[in-house]
C-alpha cells in the first residue's frame, strides 16, 4: 500500500553503543501497524513523534492514530480517485515552499532591502518546480533536474546564485532540525557569456538623448547616468544609495557606503566638471539621497527618491529613441567604458580605475589619483567642452565652455 508512517527518532538504546559508521536505518523505529513504531530490538523502546509520508506530501503529527487516520484517509481518496494533492500543499509543513516562506521571513529582518528582494527572486525562481516537494526529499537528483530546467531559460551566473540560494537556504533547515544532512549539489559554472555593448560614440549619443529627453524634470537621472558611464567603480544600486552627505565637491569625491558593517566604504575620485555640473541641481539635507525628484512628477513628491528600476527606464526610452536595442544599463555603461579603455590601457590601470583590483595587482601596483582621474576624462560620454545648467524653471541651457 502507498504511504507509510515513520519517525525521525532512533533508538536510544541501539544508540548506546552504534557502529560507525552507522549504516542506513540503523536504529529507526517501525510501524507495527496496530498501535505504534518500536525498535524491533527493543519493543519496549518507542516513538513520541510521527510523520506521515503519502504521494510526496509529509505531514508531522503528535500521536500515532491521529498518524494512523490521516494516512487511511488519504488511502481512501486514492482509491475513490478523489485524492488531489494540491488540496493539502499549503499545509505541508515540510515543503520548499512553506519553509520558503518561513526563510524569507526570518532574512527580511536580517538583510538589507536590496539583498532581502535577490533571495526572493530566487526562491521565486525554484518554487514553480520545488514548492511540493518536501526539503527532506531534495536530493542529488532532484537538484540536477532543477539545473537542466533552470539552464533553460536563464543564464549561467544566475543559476550559479540561485543554487547560492539553495544551499543557505537548506543549511538553515539543517539548523532546525527540519532535515538531518545537506545534499550532494550537481558542478556549476558561474562563467558569463559576453554581453553585447556600445562603442563610445554610440554610448554619448545615447547619453545626450537622456539629457534632451528628461533633463527638465528629472536632471539627477541625466547626471547619474553619465556618473555611470564615467566611474565603472559605481553600480547603479550602489549610486542609488548615495545621499547628499557622501558627496564633497570641494575635494572632489563620491563615497559609496557599504551594505556591510565590517566592510570599508567605497570612495570614488571625479572630475572637475561633475562637481560643476552637481553644484547646479537643487540643494538637498545631507541625509537625503542624490537620486532623487526636483519636481513634482505624477505619482510623486519632490524629494522623493529614484525607484529601483528608474535609471534602466530612462536608458531603455533613450536607446528605444535612437533604435539601439539589446544593451541595458549596465552593459551600455560600465562594460562599455571598461572595454573601450581595454583597447588601450594597461590590466592594472584598468583595474585601479574601475576599481576591480586583484591580490597581485593590488599588491605590486601603486597608482595615483591622476592615473583615474585621465581615464575618467576620457571616459566621459559628453562633450568636454560642455557645462550643463539649468535654470530651474523647466528651461534646459546648455553652455559651452572654452577649455
Amino acid at each position: 500500500m502507498k504511504g507509510g508512517i515513520y519517525s525521525e527518532e532512533r533508538c536510544p538504546k541501539c544508540m548506546e553503543n552504534p557502529p560507525n559508521p552507522i549504516p542506513r536505518g540503523y536504529g529507526r523505529f517501525k510501524d507495527n501497524k496496530v498501535d505504534g513504531l518500536q525498535c524491533p530490538d527493543h519493543p519496549e523502546q518507542r516513538a513520541t513523534k510521527f510523520k506521515v509520508i503519502f504521494e510526496g506530501l509529509h505531514r508531522r503529527v503528535d500521536r500515532y492514530q491521529d498518524a494512523k487516520d490521516l494516512l487511511d484517509g488519504w488511502r481512501w481518496e486514492k482509491r475513490q480517485d478523489k485524492f488531489n494533492k494540491k488540496d493539502y500543499l499549503t499545509s505541508n509543513p515540510l515543503s520548499f515552499q512553506v519553509l520558503g516562506e518561513k526563510f524569507l521571513a526570518v532574512k527580511k529582518l536580517d538583510l538589507r532591502p536590496e539583498g532581502y528582494r535577490r533571495y526572493r527572486y530566487h526562491y521565486l525562481t525554484c518554487v514553480g518546480e520545488l514548492g511540493s516537494v518536501p526539503v527532506t526529499q531534495i536530493n542529488y537528483g532532484v537538484l540536477e533536474d532543477l539545473k537542466i530546467k533552470l539552464l533553460g531559460g536563464l543564464a549561467p551566473k544566475t543559476v550559479y546564485d540561485t543554487f547560492g540560494f539553495l544551499k543557505t537556504f537548506l543549511s538553515w533547515c539543517l539548523d532546525r532540525g527540519e532535515i538531518d544532512h545537506l545534499p550532494r549539489f550537481p558542478k556549476l559554472s558561474k562563467k558569463m557569456g559576453k554581453r553585447k555593448i556600445l562603442d563610445k560614440p554610440t554610448q554619448a549619443a545615447v547619453v545626450e538623448k537622456v539629457y534632451e529627453m528628461y533633463w527638465n524634470h528629472a536632471p539627477r537621472a541625466c547626471i547619474g547616468i553619465e556618473l555611470l558611464c564615467t566611474y565603472p567603480k559605481i553600480r547603479p544600486a550602489e549610486l542609488r544609495q548615495v545621499q547628499e552627505k557622501h558627496i564633497d565637491l570641494k575635494n572632489l569625491t563620491i563615497t559609496i557606503p557599504s551594505p556591510k558593517e565590517n566592510v570599508d566604504p567605497k570612495e570614488v575620485d571625479i572630475l572637475q566638471e561633475h562637481a560643476e555640473l552637481i553644484r547646479t541641481l537643487p540643494k538637498g539635507f545631507p541625509e537625503m539621497y542624490f537620486l532623487r525628484y526636483d519636481y513634482p512628477v505624477k505619482g510623486r513628491r519632490v524629494g522623493d527618491r529614484f525607484g529601483r528600476d528608474y535609471l534602466y527606464h530612462v536608458w531603455r526610452r533613450a536607446c528605444e529613441a535612437l533604435g539601439v536595442k539589446g544593451v541595458p544599463l549596465y552593459p551600455g555603461t560600465k562594460h562599455t567604458t571598461i572595454s573601450d579603455w581595454a583597447r588601450k590601457y594597461s590590466e592594472a590601470r584598468i583595474q585601479q580605475a574601475a576599481g576591480v583590483l586583484s591580490d597581485a595587482i593590488r599588491r605590486y601596483t601603486v597608482l595615483g589619483r591622476e592615473d583615474c582621474v585621465s581615464l575618467y576624462q576620457e571616459a566621459r560620454p559628453t562633450d568636454p567642452g560642455k557645462v550643463l545648467a539649468m535654470d530651474f524653471k523647466g528651461q534646459k541651457d546648455i553652455l559651452e565652455k572654452n577649455q
